[in-house]
């Protein structure tokens, strides 16, 4: 390795062999180290470059490579095909990249998911992802796009013409490219019809999709939302997605909102938060928190966030407005804290609300090391070789998929751990600790392989959420069960069907979830919801069912993992 390698982080990760087999014969020389960022659990900012160096590096050296993808073995092999790409690179470089030291530029990104046979920009929303949750304000102008078009992809006319009319719906990586080539025009004048169709489309597709497919469509909607003439337009899409009648997804278009510092996001953002959707107002307040953290509300909007961290902290029937709660307390000025904390009499609960402030935590510190350990070294151990040394990165990022108080720091970790070879080991781990006889501990395993997604086991994940009888784990594991891109086995379908059945108030979590999962892998179930009953329930499967018959069943890109 270059010399540079020397100062990456001296007590991380396994030493990788120079062909990326952790078992291959050490050969002369320093072995190459995966990096780590230092930045402490709870800090409000981080360093994103050792997590984008961490990502490239374990990408190259333990990934799975395509039948079709003939992948360089050695270092410089791999820097002579960027080469060949047009990128000028060398060992010295590949080092910095891949330690954390240097930024990359999204023209590598792009090269090394070229080279490596990965899915199109789907590096290069990890990285702007990564990006736009580390604290940091705004991403470097080389993470905002591309240095220059594109050479291998169609052009931004070509793009913005399939993405308005083609038939069948535009891949994930081609959304993204089309919005990074859009913000190369500081100017873009289209008819206010044409802005529309194009933001309700992308809406369409995020709510039919997960993943990475979901990400790439998400951070185009970014680019859309934050660039001049597309903010409008992207705004009103949101107001009219949210607004329509029986809407059934609504967490991808809320988070849109906390991409933008504007007064029409932050009212919407307030007066969604007494939407008469239980839905909307319990993910609004996540919308919040980050708002919060990112200084985009007022001393007023403070004041009506305060009431609301009072009210759902204590809400023990609904964990997922419990994190909220606790995420927005956890940033709230230190006046308002104390206000909430005071107002709640059970003592458990100002205790976490207090872990959660002072530490970042969601699960008492101990506890959640000790978990992140066990599923980080589980994951790793068919990479290790003898005496091989733990990817200290790969433990931080499960403790925050775990336990990290604020939902972008959770997701991101997430996504980066989809994207890494020790995906399908996490999906084992995490499926080992979701039967935990502890509600919040299984409660968190679920949560993280909703993030994570579940492609090693979907039949596991199926059955074993369909069988879940404590109420709060089973509200998350029916929540994890629609992140898979594969239709729905006959007979997990089925017990879906009985949850559905079997839960009189279709307004609740868990019918929602089930009902949700049965429309995207398993349209063809739908009928059999309403084969029997009448009354209100009734009445409510028939309008959710109608909403997903207009919507459409799971969108999988042709470069997604199966």
């Amino acid at each position: 390795m270059a010399p540079d390698a020397a100062r990456s982080e001296p007590s991380s990760p396994p030493p990788m062999a120079d062909d990326g087999r952790a078992d291959a014969p050490r050969r002369r020389g320093r072995p190459q180290r995966l990096p780590f960022d230092p930045t402490p659990f709870d800090a409000a900012e981080l360093d994103p470059w050792p997590r984008v160096a961490w990502l490239l590096a374990t990408t190259r050296l333990l990934g799975e490579r395509r039948d079709d993808v003939a992948a360089p073995a050695t270092r410089s092999a791999f820097v002579a095909s960027l080469r060949e790409r047009g990128i000028p690179a060398d060992l010295t470089r590949m080092s910095r990249w891949e330690s954390g030291q240097h930024p990359v530029p999204a023209r590598v990104v792009l090269a090394y998911e070229a080279v490596l046979g990965l899915p199109s920009a789907g590096l290069l929303a990890l990285v702007r992802e990564v990006h736009r949750t580390s604290g940091r304000p705004g991403p470097p102008a080389v993470m905002v796009a591309p240095e220059e078009p594109d050479a291998d992809g169609p052009d931004v006319e070509t793009l913005l013409e399939s993405a308005l009319t083609a038939a069948e719906p535009v891949t994930g990586g081609d959304w993204l490219r089309l919005g990074l080539g859009l913000t190369r025009f500081t100017s873009v004048f289209l008819p206010r019809a044409v802005w529309s169709v194009l933001c309700a489309r992308l809406l369409g597709e995020i709510a039919r999709t997960s993943g990475l497919d979901q990400l790439r469509r998400y951070e185009a909607a970014v680019l859309l939302i934050q660039h001049p003439h597309g903010q409008a337009p992207m705004v009103r899409a949101l107001g009219e997605w949210l607004m329509r009648n029986d809407v059934q997804v609504v967490t991808p278009m809320l988070a849109l909102l906390q991409e933008i510092d504007v007064d029409a996001a932050n009212g919407l953002m307030l007066r969604l938060l007494d939407a008469d959707v239980a839905a909307i107002r319990d993910h609004t307040l996540g919308v919040a928190a980050v708002k919060l953290a990112r200084g985009h509300v007022d001393a007023a909007t403070v004041a009506s966030l305060e009431r609301h961290g009072v009210r759902h902290i204590g809400d023990a029937h609904h964990p997922l407005r419990v994190q909220h709660g606790l995420d927005v307390a956890a940033h709230l000025p230190s006046d308002a804290f104390e206000s909430v904390v005071q107002a709640v009499p059970d003592r458990l609960v100002r205790s976490r609300a207090e872990l959660a402030r002072e530490h970042g935590e969601l699960l008492p510190a101990k506890l959640g090391r000790a978990l992140a350990r066990a599923v980080s070294l589980r994951a790793q151990r068919p990479f290790l070789s003898a005496g091989g040394e733990s990817d200290r990165m790969l433990t931080h990022l499960v403790h925050e998929l775990l336990c990290h108080v604020h939902e972008p720091r959770r997701t991101t970790a997430g996504h980066l751990l989809a994207a890494s070879p020790y995906r399908r080991a996490l999906e084992t781990a995490l499926l080992s600790i979701a039967d935990d006889d502890r509600d919040l501990v299984a409660q968190r395993a679920w949560d993280a392989l909703r993030t994570l997604g579940h492609t090693a086991h979907p039949a596991v994940v199926a059955d074993r959420a369909a069988a879940e009888r404590r109420p709060r784990v089973a509200v998350a594991a029916l929540a994890a069960l629609r992140c898979s891109p594969r239709p729905l086995g006959t007979v997990q379908a089925n017990a879906l069907v009985r949850v559905v059945r079997e839960h009189a108030e279709p307004a609740s979590e868990t019918v929602a979830h089930a009902v949700t999962a049965l429309a995207l892998r398993a349209p063809e179930t739908l009928p059999r919801l309403l084969d029997h009953g009448s009354g209100p329930a009734h009445l409510g499967l028939t309008r959710a069912v109608r909403w997903w018959r207009e919507v459409g069943s799971m969108l999988v890109d042709d470069d997604a993992e199966r």
